[in-house]
């Protein structure tokens, strides 16, 4: 799997839900007691294989420590907030739409089902169907293990408004108004780290692709560094190293 860039905070929420009628900052605090609240001012992802794949985030606060903007070094985008509660994202990037935060396959967390959460309330088991060259449909079952410290994107999310945001999704299949996005984002909100994902081919019952993310954490329980490696029964194994700087 190759990382081409890491694109925009918005499109983390594709990467974030839990399924509760609880607020989400609820059960953040129920999963990782009192914790401190950190904003991500940067991210560096470094490909060991490919230095064409190394990729920047830098997120930017306003005076009220709100997300104000950030960028790839390529792509810009620009929060707006109405009464204090975010309103727009505009840029040239485009929201919803990557997992490449955590070197993860996208069609995870954009088609799948979520079968069994965790006690923490975590995403741990998701089905996936996908659809090959040939046409015929695939089931995919995949697992996902958390270490027991907190999310690291989410008190920057909720710095960018985007948890209010998760928190007004009803769970309703009569409302067909509602972002399909964001009703898939409130259900797969992560409230811990995620440590190690594992994708199985249901027919063959064999591993397709799975992801071993180990952390250096510092005396908040919030990641300064990690090392990715991502094994894939197509492209072999790939090595990341990312830094995270906080505000």
């Amino acid at each position: 799997m190759k990382i081409k860039s890491i694109v925009v905070l918005s499109s983390m929420l594709i990467i974030l839900g839990s399924c509760s009628k609880e607020s989400t900052s609820d059960e953040f605090e129920q999963a990782n007691g009192k914790v401190a609240e950190k904003l991500i001012t940067r991210m560096d992802m470094i490909s060991v294989q490919d230095s064409e794949d190394n990729a920047s985030l830098f997120i930017n606060y306003d005076s009220k420590n709100r997300v104000s903007s950030f960028t790839d070094g390529y792509d810009s985008n620009i929060l707006v907030y109405e009464n204090d509660e975010l309103s727009t994202i505009s840029g040239g990037s485009e929201p919803l739409q990557t997992s490449e935060f955590y070197n993860m396959p996208y069609d995870i967390f954009q088609f799948g089902e979520v079968v069994e959460y965790d006690s923490n309330k975590n995403p741990s088991v998701i089905r996936l169907l996908e659809e090959d060259y040939e046409g015929s449909i695939q089931e995919f079952k995949v697992d996902i293990s958390y270490d027991p410290t907190p999310n690291p994107f989410f008190y920057t999310l909720k710095a960018a408004g985007v948890i209010a945001v998760l928190d007004k999704v009803q769970f309703n299949i009569g409302l067909s108004s509602q972002s399909p996005d964001l009703i898939q984002a409130r259900k797969l909100l992560p409230l811990n780290n995620i440590k190690k994902i594992v994708v199985t081919d249901v027919e063959r019952g064999s591993i397709t692709f799975q992801l071993v993310a180990d952390y250096v954490y510092d005396e908040d329980d919030y990641p300064i560094s990690a090392t990715f490696t991502a094994i894939s029964e197509n492209d072999g194994t790939s090595i990341f190293l990312k830094n995270y700087e906080y505000k």
